[in-house]
């Protein structure tokens, strides 16, 4: 390796970490309780300019979408599970809530400054529709059996309604439009799931169920 690639390596390195920098100082405002904080701010946490900042990035549309990528990728926890869950439905849905709640309260300030541009930016959009088919599909490792059972010209319909209770907007409207703990938030959407799961009879109807135990 010559002097001038040598220098070119160094150069790219350096405009990696500094885009990195952007990115973790967008998320890291956002993680406060900031969603849409001024290119000044980001500047200064990011200990760059904002000058700097928009030769990494064209636009704030371009910046947020790399920071929701980010996130999904280097900070979330994991949004899918890669193998069938096992057990009667009461504990799957334990396991389930265990791994999904966390999710739901970490991208939460994220979904929020992201909701401040979502209706003005394609990318976002697009990022937002990838993630809940993700987590939509990912229903069917944690509960294949009740899926299974479903008949097939409502199995679609029944998890379209499963994984809009277990959006993002869903957890958040009980922990703060509801104004319930976090407990009793859990407890309301582990029976809403129960309900949302249990087999239907030749009717069409749902059979009789028993409440899930425990929150």
């Amino acid at each position: 390796m010559n002097v001038n690639e040598k220098v070119q390596d160094k150069r790219k390195l350096r405009s990696v970490r500094t885009r990195n920098a952007i990115i973790e100082a967008l998320a890291a405002l956002q993680s406060e309780g900031n969603p849409k904080p001024s290119a000044e701010q980001i500047a200064e946490r990011a200990k760059t300019s904002r000058r700097t900042i928009f030769q990494h990035f064209s636009d704030r549309e371009e910046l947020t979408a790399a920071t929701f990528e980010h996130l999904l990728e280097n900070v979330l926890p994991p949004q899918s599970r890669d193998t069938a869950a096992t057990g009667d439905l009461t504990s799957r849905l334990d396991e389930f809530l265990d791994f999904r709640i966390p999710l739901l309260d970490a991208i939460a300030p994220h979904r929020r400054a992201a909701n401040l541009i979502l209706s003005s930016s394609t990318a976002i959009a697009g990022r937002r529709s990838a993630l809940r088919k993700k987590m939509r599909d990912d229903l069917s490792n944690w509960f294949m059996p009740e899926v299974e059972s479903w008949p097939d010209d409502c199995r679609n319909a029944r998890l379209n309604a499963l994984a809009t209770l277990t959006d993002w907007e869903v957890w958040d409207s009980l922990r703060h439009q509801w104004g319930h703990d976090a407990k009793d938030a859990r407890s309301i959407l582990k029976r809403l799931l129960f309900a949302a799961l249990w087999p239907m009879d030749s009717h069409g109807g749902q059979q009789n169920s028993e409440e899930p135990s425990g929150s």
